[in-house]
């Protein structure tokens, strides 16, 4: 109840109310099956209110998990473009990632994933990100998306 609480009380325009809130509750209450619920929660307000290390640390601990639960995967994309929006950071969103792009049986999370992968400047993640675009029928996508074998 108190993270719903919380929630509202960002939606109606006090975020930081409802990080106050969140941080409270976190601190204060026995860990259980909603803390990362909350962290997760936290860790998104953090980050739409420009503080994206403290949520690159909640994301962190909260998705940290194998496998992942089907209701924690938009939280872990949510930490992943956290993670690939600084360019310090991107390579840290490489994990999860190339775990998406390589087993996910689901097109849409796998060609999620080789966007964001053929976006960092790792060869490897480029590499990895463009065989997944193969392998998902972005044909087009995949041609421009590795310079093999052009000239500059």
């Amino acid at each position: 109840a108190l993270i719903r609480a919380a929630s509202a009380r960002a939606a109606g325009g006090d975020k930081a109310g409802a990080v106050d809130a969140l941080k409270r509750l976190l601190e204060k209450e026995t860990p259980g099956p909603w803390t990362r619920l909350a962290q997760v929660r936290l860790a998104a307000l953090l980050v739409d209110t420009g503080d994206c290390a403290g949520g690159r640390l909640l994301y962190e601990h909260a998705v940290n998990l194998q496998p992942l639960p089907w209701f924690m995967e938009e939280s872990a994309w949510a930490a992943a473009d956290n993670l690939t929006a600084a360019p310090d950071t991107a390579a840290s969103a490489f994990p999860f990632l190339s775990t998406v792009a390589q087993k996910s049986i689901y097109i849409n999370p796998r060609k999620r994933a080789a966007r964001a992968l053929v976006s960092l400047p790792d060869e490897k993640a480029q590499v990895i990100g463009v065989t997944t675009m193969m392998r998902s029928g972005m044909m087009d996508e995949a041609r421009n998306g590795f310079p093999i074998g052009r000239s500059s």
